[in-house]
């Protein structure tokens, strides 16, 4: 069954004409799309993560320490930029506002990697410690948290003006 749905924010329309998924409303490609890209992601940020770490000898001091939160900041905003600068050409989305879109959406969406590389790292990092799934599972839903509120109290900073 093919449905149309349109999407708006203040950045970017959508309107879909795609078999939907029928409790979300998404397009359901985007679901294994969204999982291949958060694999590949996630897969790139483990590999430059630990080259870093051994360049640091795997000691945590205060230099490693800003140096690998930079790298994971930078690497954080730059995936988010990407995806977002890739998708500007999907042909089901409008742009509201170009700038906006690839400003705020990027930083705001980077948030969540700012969050999900360094604890995506930490699963299996140690060969003698295995996790068990209700480990990973509670990680996983830490990140949710913590990008949900972090996402919610800076909307309400950027609408308040504060």
């Amino acid at each position: 069954m093919m449905y149309v749905i349109a999407v708006s924010s203040c950045c970017i329309h959508a309107i879909f004409e795609l078999g939907l998924c029928s409790h979300t409303q998404v397009p359901i490609n985007l679901y294994f799309m969204t999982h291949a890209y958060f694999c590949l992601y996630h897969t790139l940020s483990n590999y430059a993560l630990r080259r870093l770490w051994r360049a640091f000898g795997n000691r945590v001091t205060v230099v490693s320490f800003i140096a690998v939160s930079i790298v994971i900041g930078l690497m954080s905003v730059f995936t988010a930029f990407t995806e977002t600068f890739t998708i500007q050409n999907f042909p089901y989305y409008e742009l509201a506002c170009r700038w906006e879109m690839y400003t705020y959406g990027s930083v705001f969406y980077g948030l969540y990697f700012i969050v999900s590389y360094p604890m995506f790292l930490r699963i299996d990092e140690r060969p003698t410690e295995r996790w068990t799934f209700f480990q990973a599972f509670v990680e996983g839903m830490a990140v949710s948290m913590l990008i949900t509120t972090g996402k919610s109290v800076a909307l309400l900073a950027a609408y308040t003006g504060a």
